[in-house]
C-alpha cells in the first residue's frame, strides 16, 4: 500500500517521472476524484459461452454508443470507481501497490501493473484472486487496457478487452471519455 495523499493521484506515485509528460487527458483520467461520461462502443464474442461468461460476471452492455460515466471517490488509501454502462452499475476498489494496483469486485481481485508505453498508460493483468485465492491463468479471464489522450485535455480514448487464454475474447470495450 503507497501513501498518495500528497498528490492528486495515487497512480502518479506509482508512474513516478513516467507520469509527467503524458498528455493531460490521461492524466485526468488517472486523478481523484473524478466525473467523466462518454459513450463506448462494446462488444461481446459472438460464441455462446464467452456471452455467457458476460452475463455470469456482469459485465457490460453490448453496444455502438453505450452510454458510460465513471466516478472516482477516495475511500481510505484506495480508490472506488463507481461505473455505470447504460445504467448498469458496477463498483470496485482499487489499492495502489508499487508497480500497479489490486482491484476488488465482488470476490475477485484484479492484481494489475501500469506501465508507460509512449503517449499511452497500459494497464497489465499480472494475477487474479478468487476469495483471495490465486487462480491459474487458465480459468481465468485476464484484462488489458490503453489510455491515450482524447480530443482535448480533458478527454481520453480508453481501451480494455476481457479475454480467456482458451475461450478467446469475452468483451471489449473503447471510445472517449470526458472529464466534467
Amino acid at each position: 500500500m503507497l501513501n498518495w495523499t500528497e498528490v492528486s493521484s495515487p497512480y502518479e506515485t506509482v508512474l513516478g517521472d513516467d507520469w509527467y509528460g503524458l498528455a493531460p487527458g490521461v492524466q485526468q483520467a488517472h486523478s481523484v476524484p473524478l466525473i467523466a461520461s462518454g459513450s463506448l462502443r462494446i462488444t461481446h464474442s459472438s460464441r455462446w459461452l464467452p456471452r455467457l461468461l458476460c452475463k455470469l460476471i456482469k459485465l457490460p452492455p453490448e453496444g455502438s454508443a453505450v452510454a458510460t460515466t465513471i466516478a472516482l471517490t477516495q475511500e481510505g488509501d484506495r480508490v472506488q470507481w463507481v461505473r455505470t454502462f447504460d445504467g448498469m452499475r458496477a463498483v470496485s476498489l482499487q489499492e495502489v501497490t508499487s508497480d500497479g494496483f489490486i482491484e476488488e469486485a465482488g470476490p475477485f481481485r484484479l492484481v494489475m501493473r501500469i506501465v508507460r508505453d509512449g503517449d499511452s498508460v497500459v494497464h497489465q493483468q499480472k494475477g487474479l484472486q478468487l476469495f483471495g485465492a490465486p487462480v491459474p491463468r487458465i480459468f481465468g479471464p485476464s484484462v488489458a487496457g490503453r489510455l491515450r489522450a482524447g480530443s482535448s485535455d480533458a478527454s481520453w480514448h480508453l481501451h480494455v478487452t476481457i479475454s480467456h487464454p482458451i475461450l478467446g475474447l469475452i468483451c471489449s470495450y473503447e471510445g472517449e471519455m470526458t472529464a466534467q
